[in-house]
């Protein structure tokens, strides 16, 4: 197997070049070939051969790097380097082109950066919409962005955000660079949090039985598909404006259309990473389930508490367990996880709906309702277009 040493001499220009040379074949004790390459030169690399093989329409390799000195270099075995190049998943050839221009930042999370993107001009053929939202992470540390291409592009329902394919481009910021990007659908109307946040108070219940409806939907959907979302809460549910002229613009009278979005911990429960289901505690402490922090036993029945967790901050404006008034995390995970005590349910609400919100955090969760028979609770029974 022929090995390549990376790396960078100066000609009289003082202009840096890469030069591609055959030197000695380095072993390391296992006797496999090694090369040496810094991390910059990886990520180059590894964009090379997927854009190669794929050629989508406005890449170009990424431009040269102009930095006077190396820095993080490592020892990358091939089969390393193979494997990371395996990693990025076939996706559909769509691209974002020079036609397409970068926008505002609309936020950012653990694993990703979300830009809007603008057409800037029209081009035959292109099926995207004239907005759509571009998730960026660097190459190099892609990896959960892959796995959450893998699960969205599994699920096709009005009730969760759209996946229209994924590329690889120069980084804007990082010479020599290159970033992963999904594309995937462009709600305007921001997330449920920002909602709550403008509003400064909760929503009044016919809005949170409509949005609670769509919601659940969504998580029925997703559910069937064998895939828990592990991360629900307001400010992963956006919010799409509706046409009022349409069916569905008649049905959400509030004008927005909920959608579950950022699957960036969910886990299909077919896969080898879930296993038995256990030893997992992933997803947001306010809204993690009882079951997640005292055994890390993780099934469909945490996105159901997580879900009235957001429905009861609908309602009230408030976070959940803020009524505690505790700013440790150690003690929250103790009072969630291991004693008798339920988030705090206003006076005010209706029977059906503290019935409904006491089926969701139900803290045993062989007690707690799934998605099926929550969608027949009387609290959402009564909607129009229930059935939509």
């Amino acid at each position: 197997m022929k090995t390549f040493l990376l790396s960078s001499r100066h000609s009289t220009n003082k202009k840096r070049k890469i030069v591609v040379t055959t030197p000695k074949k380095y072993h390391d004790q296992l006797g496999s070939s090694l090369q040496i390459i810094n991390q910059k030169a990886f990520e180059a690399a590894v964009y090379k051969l997927s854009t190669a093989s794929k050629s989508p329409v406005g890449l170009t390799a990424p431009p040269p790097n102009n930095d006077q000195s190396e820095s993080s270099l490592q020892i990358i075995n091939r089969s390393v380097f193979e494997a990371a190049v395996r990693k990025l998943p076939k996706t559909p050839k769509t691209s974002v082109s020079s036609s397409w221009v970068r926008s505002i930042c609309l936020g950012e999370g653990a694993h990703g950066v979300v830009y809007l993107v603008i057409r800037n001009d029209y081009v035959n053929g292109d099926a995207l919409p004239s907005k759509i939202a571009i998730k960026s992470a660097p190459l190099s540390s892609s990896f959960n962005m892959c796995d959450e291409e893998r699960i969205l592009k599994d699920l096709s329902s009005p009730h969760v955000i759209s996946y229209y394919g994924s590329n690889i481009a120069p980084a804007e910021t990082r010479p020599l660079g290159s970033d992963y990007n999904l594309i995937l659908e462009y709600c305007s109307g921001g997330s449920i949090a920002d909602f709550l946040k403008f509003r400064g108070t909760g929503m009044v219940e016919s809005d949170v039985q409509l949005f609670a409806l769509h919601i659940l939907k969504g998580i029925n959907y997703v559910h069937s598909k064998k895939i828990i979302h592990c991360d629900i809460k307001p400010a992963n549910i956006l919010l799409k404006p509706v046409n009022s002229s349409t069916i569905l613009g008649c049905l959400m009278p509030n004008g927005f259309e909920p959608k579950l979005a950022d699957f960036g911990l969910a886990l299909r429960k077919t896969s080898d990473e879930y296993g038995d289901g256990c030893g997992f505690a992933r997803g947001t402490l306010l809204y993690m389930a009882p079951e997640l922090l005292c055994s890390g036993n993780l099934d469909y029945c945490a996105d159901i508490w997580s879900y009235g967790c957001t429905i009861l901050e609908m309602f009230t404006g408030k976070k959940p367990w803020s009524e505690l008034g505790l700013t440790d995390r150690k003690e929250l995970k103790d009072v969630i996880g291991n004693s008798s005590v339920l988030p705090e349910l206003p006076m005010w609400l209706s029977d059906s709906a503290r019935y409904f919100l006491g089926k969701c955090l139900e803290k045993d969760p062989q007690k707690r309702y799934d998605s099926m028979y929550l969608l027949e609770h009387k609290f959402l029974a009564s909607i129009v277009g229930h059935s939509y």
